[in-house]
């Protein structure tokens, strides 16, 4: 897995340094029953669903993931830039309307950006670096049990299809 800046990203990619074969480790049954890890940066991602967040949630995510000393870096800004704020300076550039409560989900969003960007020979390790913070996250908020049945289909179908694409351009 390709990390860029991993001395500045040390806590959001502690989600991903957990991930193993069998899920997310590193939290201890007390530290799971109260709802906290030791890490804030996980803590506060726990609370968001990315598959289903809005631009004003994301802009909330971001303000919080500051306040707990996360610096503002490429992966922020990444995450910033589908808030409201930024959305709706763009928007007022193009014209149209827009609306900051529309429930998105971020990680396909991710995604098909990725597949375009690869499409179009573009260079992909920022947006692939994101990717894998915001799949690392969904991991770890599905191991802490607020996952849902079609939430869990969902994933593993991403999965299995992101497997499938690479094992045939690979």
């Amino acid at each position: 897995m390709y990390v860029s800046g991993a001395g500045s990203n040390a806590g959001i990619f502690a989600l991903q340094a957990r991930q193993g074969a069998e899920g997310i480790t590193g939290q201890t049954a007390s530290t799971q029953e109260a709802g906290a890890t030791s890490d804030p940066v996980a803590d506060v991602m726990s609370r968001y669903n990315l598959q289903d967040i809005s631009p004003l949630e994301i802009d909330r995510l971001v303000e919080e993931l500051r306040a707990v000393g996360h610096p503002m870096n490429e992966t922020l800004m990444m995450l910033s830039s589908r808030g409201a704020e930024f959305m709706s300076h763009a928007q007022d550039l193009l014209g149209g309307t827009y609306n900051p409560n529309q429930r998105l989900n971020l990680i396909s969003q991710t995604e098909a950006q990725l597949r375009m960007a690869r499409s179009m020979g573009d260079p992909t390790e920022a947006t692939e670096s994101f990717l894998d913070l915001l799949k690392s996250h969904d991991r770890d908020r599905l191991s802490a049990g607020f996952a849902n049945a079609d939430l869990t289909r969902e994933t593993i179908m991403r999965e299995a299809f992101a497997a499938n694409a690479e094992r045939a351009t690979g």
